[in-house]
């Protein structure tokens, strides 16, 4: 039985709480890509419960903070080539709902480099002379 935060979706969900209290924790041990999603509409016209229900088990809908996120799991961390299931997924709801969802993958690391250059010049001195 989960305790915290997952107990209580546990007892929420009833019988089958458990089971998705588990899910839960099997996805933040496993590594997943997420995904930030766009909809055309706002706010979005889709019934989240429905959506989830209709995605591959592989697939999580997590509501935080206003914004719509899919976990999706994958063979590694910010898995690049993910983004082909979820738009397959996304144009499939399009085709049956009419509701367009764009997906934008969201990175847990960012490799950037920061180069900076320093110049540094001084004056003549006052008693200079040809050499």
């Amino acid at each position: 039985m989960a305790h915290g935060f997952l107990g209580e979706v546990s007892e929420l969900l009833g019988k089958n709480g458990d089971q998705f209290a588990d899910f839960l924790l099997e996805m933040e041990e496993k590594m997943t890509t997420k995904f930030k999603l766009i909809f055309v509409t706002d706010p979005p016209d889709i019934d989240l419960n429905k959506f989830q229900q209709s995605l591959p088990i592989t697939f999580l809908v997590e509501e935080k903070e206003g914004n719509i996120y899919l976990l999706v799991e994958t063979k590694r961390d910010d898995d690049e080539s993910s983004q082909c299931l979820v738009e397959r997924e996304l144009n499939r709801h399009f085709f049956i709902t009419c509701v367009k969802i764009k997906a934008e993958l969201m990175r847990k690391r960012i490799v950037s480099s920061f180069i900076q250059c320093y110049a540094i010049y001084g004056e003549l001195p006052d008693d200079i002379s040809p050499q």
